[in-house]
């Protein structure tokens, strides 16, 4: 009787000590962390929809440009999709309200005549007319007016912490502030209406999540929650700096896998 129930001890301490290693991998294999660059990393933002026609070149380039040689320590891609494009008949799944007032709000604060897809940005400037390669040779060589460590850490499956802690903020980044956003790569839409209608398209970069965290600080905290149809393995948390003239000051992705 005595040998059983020591048995049974040395077994529940075993399950016990296997089931703790097992957390602590579990909380180290779900943070992530980066660091921002000594220079500026652009933000480029690419204006979208599945309902145009014009937008799936414009997609795939957003989708192959960082095999091209072009690496995250130069510039960081986001796919914006805007909903204005959904009257024609179809309802694009990636869509939000917010990014059409963004892209918006660049046109009042650049004063452009219109709104159109698709429509890249480069650091808060239309890039329509311009060379790639220029745009990003007016940044090379710039110091960056801020420092900051980006952190993500799973809580649940469903949810994650993420921290910013800026370890040097410049004079002309006192009023700026700091935005979040979770995108997904590799989606696929089967369109089936509206002037793509029977086509199968890839999106890459997909923001899913947007959060404007406000006036930077020196330590800034939120929750970020995530959608069951998200596919984890393709996750990206992208933090950037921007002033109040939505001009982007430093941009850091972190890929979550």
């Amino acid at each position: 009787m005595q040998i059983h129930i020591l048995k049974t001890k040395i077994l529940t301490t075993q399950i016990f000590l296997i089931v703790i290693s097992l957390l602590a991998f579990s909380v180290d294999a779900g943070t992530y962390s980066a660091s921002s660059s000594d220079h500026p990393v652009a933000l480029v933002e690419l204006y979208t929809s599945q309902g145009c026609s014009s937008c799936p070149p414009a997609d795939k380039w957003l989708g192959n440009l960082q095999s091209t040689g072009i690496s995250n320590k130069q510039v960081v891609p986001l796919a914006l999709h805007v909903d204005y494009w959904d009257y024609i008949g179809w309802k694009d799944q990636f869509a939000q309200k917010t990014f059409t007032e963004r892209q918006y709000k660049y046109r009042r604060i650049n004063r452009s005549s219109s709104v159109y897809t698709p429509q890249i940005m480069f650091n808060g400037e239309d890039i329509r007319g311009l060379s790639f390669g220029r745009s990003l040779g007016q940044i090379s060589g710039k110091k960056a007016v801020v420092a900051f460590e980006l952190e993500a850490s799973t809580i649940t499956n469903d949810q994650i912490e993420v921290k910013v802690d800026f370890n040097r903020i410049d004079k002309v980044a006192k009023n700026s502030r700091l935005i979040l956003v979770l995108a997904e790569n590799n989606l696929v839409g089967n369109i089936k209406a509206g002037e793509n209608t029977g086509r199968n398209l890839n999106h890459h970069h997909v923001a899913r999540v947007w959060k404007n965290l406000g006036k930077l600080k020196n330590s800034m905290l939120t929750n970020i929650s995530l959608s069951k149809e998200w596919n984890r393995k393709n996750l990206e948390l992208v933090a950037f700096v921007e002033t109040p003239e939505m001009q982007i000051q430093q941009t850091l992705q972190l890929v979550l896998n």
